[in-house]
């Protein structure tokens, strides 16, 4: 019996290989027969046996932690076609003969025939399942199959795997990703079925039925799965394209983040990789209150977290072998995870949780690979441009260090931080032996110049340099960033820290390849894997991996809400309950002209009124140390409708800011 408190099992109970379930997995899906009773209900339909009791594991059993996984919307179809069969049009696969097209309400109502195939559109990429409500006769097969697309043109060369109109299926490689249903009637006539596959989910825009019989579908329904997360955050702007981008990030968020955030919800994946979700936690910690699920994750990374050297696995919970660990930027995820929780949070529990686990992967790669860093296998993952592998891991290893030492200064750990003090020093020495010539790094791409002035490991006239390289990087590229994983991760966040606010802006805005905005222009409905995992110029991009739905590049939103909006934790003592900063970064250019956004409360909204800088500010609790861009030659703000100089807020004027301290209340500010 499980020493915890739940009901335990011993050989007094009763089991047997049964049911309707015939299969249920992840990747492949579920087959469900209705025509076999169910045990549980009808008990005498089945041989039952006593259980035998198992006692060699070594795991330890515990109470569920985290989120638990819900139904977090309900979808209808959009629209729905149904066609039989395929017509030529002088491609390889040809286009399907459409039968029907509906759109709307009960679209997909209709008595599907045997040899016609139903494809519905729930007009976004979703993740979760099915719900249907349909009449077939006894033994009727329904078939089910999901897609995040459809073939476009038929042809091969654009990456199509079927006939134009038909789902595309083959990014899913060798998921076959279905929902088999054997219907029952108790009559010779139709009788309706409700049906839903629960033991698994799926990552999907587009569903095709089909059946070897004759049915009549009265519904079909899309539940939504997401972690049970309180939703805290809103954005929105002028720029439509922006607010279809971060709808697209929070949708992808939602799809995975279920138990563990996973890099895709849709292909033989699935998987919870390290340095997706340590490049992303801090814009899901916007959007969303991700303490419990992250905590629990950081469990997993523990659990994960190699026994007899430290190394954190890639891939948490770990379901390969050792060699998938202890990999900069996705391994470092473990110091990164937490020093975020803190940050946004304000808890030194997190940190207290995970000191002695971080301790032993800082001595991992201190061994292994001495002063240069974790191990050097993805850097900066899909970029256009590349890093060199090694540089990555050096200003990443830079980095834990730099955070192990504020983490054992928060747990009075003195002799600890004083350790990661000198080790930073001894890997910057290293990196500047390494990567420095003449006063000047030696790497030239765009990640290569914003990792170290993301980390802070430069100072006067070499980050001033750098700083310049970095602006003429990105706009020799036609302002198109370049960035992967890694790069663009940090990619707005190190522009406005550094002073360039309007080519963040610029970044943003591009609609061409590579950009945020060209996905969407594409069609996109979450974040994708590749900047062009589809474009309507040549079609499907690699299927080797080629995701409709992976989050990572969505790490933009914590800059939309730290800049864009200016809504800030506490860097010193963490989280917002200590006060907290207001400092809009708002585009000079005036190419946005509004934003607003709500954290929790606190709300920061702007705009023009021609040349006039309008901010509205909802403080709920506390203080707040208020940031507020001046117009050129302003000298004085009115703050509801009463005109203060610096002098009399008790602030002062740095940079074209006027910066001072607001109490709780709402605030018109010019």
């Amino acid at each position: 019996m499980c020493d915890i408190h739940g009901v335990g099992t011993d050989n007094s109970w009763k089991t047997a290989l049964c049911g309707p379930v015939l299969y249920a997995d992840i990747w492949n899906g579920e087959y469900f027969d209705a025509t076999i009773k169910d045990p549980c209900v009808f008990t005498d339909s089945v041989t039952w046996s006593n259980a035998e009791i198992f006692d060699d594991y070594t795991c330890q059993i515990v109470p569920f932690e985290g989120e638990k996984v819900k139904v977090c919307e309900y979808i209808a179809p959009k629209s729905a076609v149904v066609y039989r069969g395929v017509k030529d049009n002088g491609t390889d696969f040809g286009e399907v003969k459409v039968v029907k097209k509906s759109v709307g309400d009960n679209c997909e109502c209709i008595t599907l025939k045997q040899g016609q195939t139903l494809i519905m559109d729930f007009g976004a990429d979703i993740v979760g399942r099915p719900s249907l409500a349909i009449n077939a006769l006894n033994g009727t097969v329904v078939k089910c199959l999901f897609a995040e697309m459809l073939n476009d043109t038929g042809d091969k060369s654009r990456g199509n795997d079927g006939a134009k109109g038909s789902i595309y299926i083959e990014n899913y490689r060798s998921a076959l990703s279905r929902f088999n249903y054997v219907a029952a009637s108790s009559s010779s006539r139709r009788q309706l079925n409700i049906i839903r596959p629960l033991h698994t989910f799926y990552g999907f825009r587009y569903m095709e039925i089909t059946a070897d019989k004759d049915i009549t579908i009265e519904c079909i329904t899309a539940e939504v799965l997401g972690a049970d997360m309180q939703y805290v955050g809103e954005f929105e702007c002028s720029e439509s394209l922006v607010n279809k981008l971060y709808k697209n990030i929070v949708r992808g968020m939602r799809g995975n983040y279920l138990g563990v955030p996973t890099d895709c919800p849709q292909r033989d994946e699935r998987l919870g990789w390290t340095g997706d979700t340590g490049i992303f936690c801090g814009a899901a910690s916007y959007i969303a209150d991700t303490y419990n699920f992250l905590s629990k994750y950081l469990g997993d990374m523990r659990d994960s977290q190699n026994e007899r050297d430290g190394a954190y696995a890639d891939i948490c919970p770990a379901v390969f072998d050792k060699n998938f660990c202890g990999t900069a930027a996705w391994a470092d995820a473990g110091i990164i995870i937490p020093y975020k929780l803190w940050l946004m949070y304000g808890d030194d529990t997190v940190i207290k949780d995970n000191y002695d686990s971080m301790e032993k992967y800082m001595d991992y790669i201190s061994r292994k690979n001495g002063l240069d860093g974790a191990n050097a296998w993805y850097a900066d993952w899909l970029s256009y441009e590349p890093t060199e592998k090694w540089y990555v891991s050096i200003c990443y290893y830079y980095n834990n260090t730099v955070l192990m030492q504020k983490f054992s200064t928060l747990l009075g750990k003195d002799d600890r931080a004083e350790y990661y003090k000198d080790l930073s020093q001894k890997i910057l020495d290293r990196y500047f032996e390494k990567y420095v010539v003449d006063g000047e790094i030696t790497e030239k791409s765009q990640t290569a110049y914003l990792l170290p002035l993301y980390f802070d490991m430069l100072e006067g006239e070499i980050k001033a340099k750098t700083i310049k390289n970095l602006e003429n990087k990105i706009r020799e590229n036609n302002c198109m960033l370049s960035t992967g994983f890694v790069g663009t991760g940090m990619l707005c966040q190190t522009l406005s820290k550094v002073g360039l606010n309007n080519l963040a802006y610029d970044l943003l805005l591009q609609t061409q390849d590579p950009s945020w905005l060209y996905s969407v222009k594409q069609g996109a409905t979450t974040i994708w894997e590749r900047w062009n995992s589809y474009t309507k110029q040549n079609g499907f991009g690699e299927v080797k991996m080629n995701s409709f739905n992976h989050y990572a590049y969505g790490a933009v939103a914590e800059w939309m809400y730290s800049a864009m909006a200016g809504i800030r934790p506490n860097a010193h003592e963490g989280g917002f309950d200590d006060g907290f900063v207001l400092a809009p970064v708002p585009d000079s250019k005036k190419r946005i002209t509004s934003v607003k956004a709500n954290y929790r409360g606190i709300v920061s909204e702007w705009h023009y009124e021609g040349d006039q800088f309008v901010w509205h500010v909802v403080i709920p609790d506390g203080t707040a140390e208020v940031e507020f861009p001046l117009t050129s030659g302003q000298k004085t703000v009115t703050i509801n409708d009463i005109q203060f100089t610096q002098k009399q807020l008790g602030g002062e004027i740095k940079e074209d800011k006027m910066i001072f301290t607001l109490s709780a209340g709402e605030y018109v500010i010019k």
